[in-house]
């Protein structure tokens, strides 16, 4: 089965990088698309309207999918001075989301004390063919924001 994972970039200005905010996982590139037609609309996003990504996500053995778990690492040190987040994995359910959480945690045990930084592992569930509550009305900006 192959979903469609939106995204959107935001250009922070020459220090603070560039953001990411995941939309959502769509059955179809349309549906993926009509949503985008939908946040070019909204605050923030309106700013920044060629930072939408769409990526082909494809999953093997499962012919209809409800949700999607995200397997989410959060690195940062005690201040928020330094803070990176990576998604992990992208899985078809919570059981095989929490087997690849508890792999990771076994391989990397201890590589993050010595940096003094701490890493947090976080699932997320996200319900295919809706976009996220989070950014559904829109984001301030700091970059020409309205």
């Amino acid at each position: 089965m192959e979903l469609y994972c939106l995204e959107h970039i935001e250009d922070k200005g020459l220090y603070r990088n560039v953001e990411l905010k995941r939309i959502g996982y769509f059955s179809s590139l349309e549906k993926a698309e009509s949503t985008i037609r939908y946040f070019k609309t909204l605050n923030g996003f309106c700013n920044s309207p060629n930072g939408f990504i769409i990526r082909q996500v494809l999953f093997q053995d499962v012919t209809a999918m409800e949700y999607v778990y995200e397997l989410e690492q959060q690195i940062h040190d005690t201040d928020y001075y330094y803070w990176y987040e990576k998604t992990l994995g992208i899985y078809a359910s919570l059981s095989e989301c929490e087997e690849a959480e508890k792999r990771f945690l076994l391989l990397n045990e201890n590589s993050f004390s010595r940096f003094e930084l701490i890493s947090e592992l976080f699932i997320n569930c996200l319900k295919v063919d809706e976009y996220s509550s989070f950014w559904g009305e829109g984001f301030d900006t700091c970059v020409g924001g309205k």
